[in-house]
């Protein structure tokens, strides 16, 4: 089957276009799993036997610099693998403009919000967190939210500073992780589902990962000794403004999908049990680190074209050869009644959703 043939097809019939109001930072791992957890400022909190939980974060985010929004709640993604009981911290959460590049977050708190520029405590008083299971595959869904009181009014001329004030946490343990980064190797996300060769049980599956040097992208499930081939592309409307996902039962694969915009096709066989693997070496630079891009196996089950799920995928975030992770934090834990003024810094972050 000719790449021509099919995105001309491609072009003809097409699904509607979803409106959004979600927005991930670091916008690269949207649907890709970093591979690294952190439980700050959820926990943990210390000193040993600290009986309320008290921990001060301030995080500033690069990605929202030339975003204008009214944020209505951010969310956190929990470690995938994880159970994790419902909780309730007593907090107070303030946005506002930060006074630097998460680059240049400063020991002392006061000192990280823009003086003049905006700021607004959005929430003053319960968060409550809902008890969440683990996942069968990463990553997790944005299923810690917290919900805000007063919306935010993001300007995006400078990147957001988010500060969280927890004065108590009931239950205190166990300590619960969410999703942060840098780390060095992503595991792509999946994007829809795949369909059944005749005869088949299971749908054509893909997975994959992206280290600082190699892309990895397997198939199972598919025909056995079959044509096949890897694309490799992005999620944009194909040509025309034809958004994805497109159904391809023009091509008699009423439950097939094409789940990219198409820019590449790398040729493959599958084995006898219908598995097919690619990996792809590349050099990393700072035009790739945080790009997002995406990938499909289509193949031949005898005349009929059949697809597996898409992948999302990021270059892994790299701040020796290539960009560093555009979050940075500085966070102080047990201090009791009162906040301190200054922290330790680390430079990364948990991932963020943001409803506006």
């Amino acid at each position: 089957m000719s790449s021509r043939f099919l995105l001309a097809g491609v072009a003809l019939f097409a699904g509607a276009a979803v409106a959004q109001n979600k927005l991930v930072t670091p916008t690269g791992v949207t649907n890709v799993y970093g591979g690294i957890n952190n439980s700050i400022p959820w926990g943990p909190f210390v000193p040993a036997g600290n009986t309320t939980g008290e921990i001060m974060v301030q995080q500033i985010e690069d990605d929202l610099v030339g975003q204008t929004m009214v944020i209505q709640a951010m969310s956190f993604r929990h470690q995938y693998t994880s159970t994790h009981v419902a909780k309730t911290f007593t907090a107070q959460v303030t946005l506002g403009d930060a006074a630097s590049s998460s680059l240049n977050i400063s020991t002392v708190f006061a000192n990280n919000f823009l003086t003049g520029g905006n700021q607004t405590v959005v929430v003053n008083g319960p968060i409550n967190f809902p008890a969440v299971s683990p996942y069968t595959r990463p990553p997790a869904q944005f299923d810690s939210p917290v919900i805000f009181t007063t919306p935010y009014t993001h300007t995006g001329v400078h990147p957001l500073l988010w500060e969280v004030i927890i004065y108590q946490s009931n239950p205190v343990s166990p300590t619960q992780f969410y999703e942060r980064g840098p780390g060095t190797s992503h595991t792509a996300g999946w994007v829809g589902t795949g369909c059944t060769i005749g005869g088949g049980i299971n749908p054509l599956a893909a997975n994959g990962t992206t280290n600082t040097t190699t892309i990895t992208n397997n198939l199972a499930n598919g025909p056995a000794s079959a044509p096949a081939a890897l694309m490799v592309g992005d999620a944009s409307p194909l040509f025309n403004g034809v958004p994805l996902p497109v159904n391809l039962a023009f091509l008699g694969a009423p439950s097939c999908d094409l789940n990219i915009n198409v820019l590449a096709f790398l040729n493959a066989t599958t084995d006898a049990s219908g598995a097919a693997s690619l990996a792809l070496p590349y050099t990393m630079a700072p035009n790739l680190s945080g790009q997002r891009f995406r990938t499909q196996w289509v193949a031949l089950d005898g005349l009929n074209v059949v697809t597996s799920n898409g992948l999302d995928h990021c270059f892994p975030y790299d701040a020796t050869n290539g960009r560093r992770w555009p979050q940075g934090r500085v966070y102080a834990n047990g201090w009791g009644a009162t906040p301190p003024p200054s922290g330790t810094i680390q430079a990364n972050g948990l991932v963020v959703e943001w409803t506006y």
